[in-house]
């Protein structure tokens, strides 16, 4: 019987343990891709916009994405004027506390 804790027995099982970790490594990388197209398709899916079937629907769905648009525009317009007014009550508060001092 052989030891199995001898550097001879150890250097005869290294080439087997190196292999299967590089079988291994190998098998764990192509999930890994695999996992990465999946997720990749899954998220394109979540986003992507229903498609339309008729001529009406595809006008609806011009008209949806251009008034939300427009919303987006006059809301991004609203808060622009209140954070412009809200700064300059700001500026007016501090030019009157140096004028006090």
């Amino acid at each position: 019987m052989s030891n199995l804790n001898s550097p001879q027995s150890a250097a005869q099982r290294t080439p087997f343990v190196i292999d299967r970790l590089i079988q291994q490594r190998t098998r764990i990388k192509e999930q890994i891709h695999s996992s990465e197209d999946t997720m990749s398709r899954q998220w394109l899916n979540l986003f992507a916009p229903p498609p339309e079937h008729t001529g009406a629907e595809q006008w609806v769905a011009r008209f949806e994405r251009g008034y939300a648009l427009v919303d987006g525009v006059m809301t991004g317009y609203k808060l622009l004027r209140r954070l412009r007014v809200a700064a300059d009550w700001i500026t007016k508060l501090k030019k009157g506390r140096g004028k006090q001092k």
